[in-house]
């Protein structure tokens, strides 16, 4: 099914951006210097990608399911990790000047940023699509997949091609910052 195929390549996608932001967190953690443009990108990539076009296909998904009388991941998550998220905005600032509570603040909301969303993700991967998978028509993926495109349409023609390649540029950045 297309619908499911999309958002587990999604998830892929995700857990690519998550573990430089975790790898980020833990050089902060452990009295590393602060890559501020690495977290600036990776943050962009979380609300732009992550919490606006990923979570809104999801809840296009779950809606649908809960129709047919199946769960959806527990819904206080979503907004667990974007309180994450934005504490770490906030922290970022102070972080990169040296100051060390903003260093702290920003190490511990991004690895705990990214535990909640691992397990989140995981618990999709195992448990939700696949009852997806096991419930859906065909019709219901044809139905589910042009929604999809219109919530792409409203963020911008190829949005979520262009916030993959932002996932990409990260890994490319983080990258580059392990050779210095």
């Amino acid at each position: 099914m297309q619908v499911i195929d999309t958002l587990r390549r999604e998830h892929e996608v995700i857990r690519k951006a998550l573990a430089v932001f975790e790898s980020a967190a833990d050089a902060v953690q452990s009295g590393g210097s602060v890559r501020e443009e690495l977290f600036l990108k990776t943050l962009e990539f979380i609300t732009r990608f992550v919490h606006r076009l990923h979570q809104a296909k999801e809840d296009i998904l779950f809606r649908r399911l809960a129709g047919k009388g199946l769960a959806g991941p527990e819904a206080r998550e979503h907004e667990d990790v974007r309180e994450f998220a934005a504490a770490c905005a906030k922290a970022l600032p102070g972080a990169a000047r040296g100051d060390p509570a903003s260093r702290r603040m920003l190490a511990e909301n991004a690895k705990a940023y990214v535990g909640i969303l691992r397990s989140h993700i995981a618990l999709e991967d195992s448990d939700i699509l696949n009852a997806a998978l096991q419930s859906l028509s065909e019709e219901d993926d044809r139905e589910i997949m042009a929604a999809f495109e219109r919530v792409e349409r409203e963020l911008g023609e190829g949005a979520a091609g262009r916030y993959e390649r932002l996932a990409g540029e990260i890994e490319d950045l983080a990258a580059a910052f392990g050779k210095r």
